[in-house]
C-alpha cells in the first residue's frame, strides 16, 4: 500500500532525518518515536505530502505520491494544527467535515453521525454549541479525533493523537485504531507514550 523509500529531509543545511524506510501494508501500524525536535512532525508531513523530501521517494500503490491525487483521497491527516477554526462552534467545524466526506446525506443524518462520534470519544453533546477556542486542550483534541469516525479513509496519519486525552478517551482512540486495522486500514502516528496495547509493524526512532 504505502512505501517510504530511503527518504531524507534537510532544512537549510541541517539534516533533520535520513535513510527512513518503511513498507506499510493493509492492517499495519507504524509508530514514530523520538524527543521533541527530533523531526517526528516533519516526517509525518513528508509522508502526508505537506513537505517535499530532499531525497528518496514515497509510493502509494506503486506510484509516487507527488504524481497522484487519489493518494490524498485515501488519507486522513491530523497534525498539531488540526485545521479547525477556533472562532467557530464545534458543530460548525464538524458539520463541514461531515458534509464533504459523506456526500448525499441529509443534515439530520449528519447530526446523528456527529452525536454518535461524540459518544464514542466521551465528549458531552453540549460541547457542540460551544466555540471551539473556549474548550480545554484535551476537549479540542477529542473534537479533532472525532473526525476519524466519520471521515473514512484507508490511511490515518496522526501527530501525537494521545496528547491531552484522559484514560477513557485514550482507550477509545486505541480501540478505534484496532478496528481500523482490522478492516485493512493502515495507521501511522507519533507519540511520546509507550503503547503496549497495540502491535506495531514498524517503530521508527528519530534523533538517536
Amino acid at each position: 500500500m504505502l512505501e517510504v523509500k530511503n527518504i531524507k529531509y534537510k532544512r537549510y543545511d541541517e539534516c533533520i532525518f535520513q535513510d527512513i524506510n518503511m513498507v506499510l501494508s493493509p492492517g499495519d501500524l507504524a509508530v514514530i518515536r523520538g524527543d521533541n525536535g527530533s523531526g517526528k512532525s516533519t516526517l509525518l508531513g513528508c509522508i502526508s505530502g505537506l513537505h517535499s523530501v530532499s531525497d528518496g521517494n514515497i509510493f502509494w500503490m506503486g506510484e509516487n505520491i507527488i504524481n497522484i491525487s487519489h493518494y490524498f483521497n485515501n488519507l486522513h491527516f491530523i497534525g498539531h494544527k488540526s485545521g479547525l477554526k477556533p472562532n467557530l462552534t464545534v458543530y460548525q467545524n464538524l458539520i463541514f467535515y461531515a458534509s464533504i466526506t459523506n456526500p448525499g446525506k441529509s443534515e439530520n443524518e449528519l447530526k446523528k453521525i456527529l452525536y454518535d462520534s461524540f459518544v464514542k470519544i466521551n465528549l458531552d453533546i453540549s460541547c457542540l454549541n460551544e466555540c471551539l477556542g473556549k474548550l480545554s486542550f484535551g476537549q479540542q483534541q477529542k473534537v479533532s479525533l472525532t473526525r476519524l469516525f466519520f471521515c473514512l479513509r484507508k490511511l490515518w496519519i496522526l501527530d501525537e493523537p494521545l496528547t491531552g486525552l484522559d484514560s477513557l478517551s485514550r482507550q477509545v482512540f486505541l480501540e478505534s485504531v484496532v478496528q481500523h486495522l482490522k478492516y485493512n486500514g493502515s495507521v501511522i502516528f507519533s507519540t511520546h507514550q509507550k503503547i503496549e496495547e497495540l502491535n506495531c509493524a514498524h517503530t521508527i526512532w528519530l534523533g538517536i
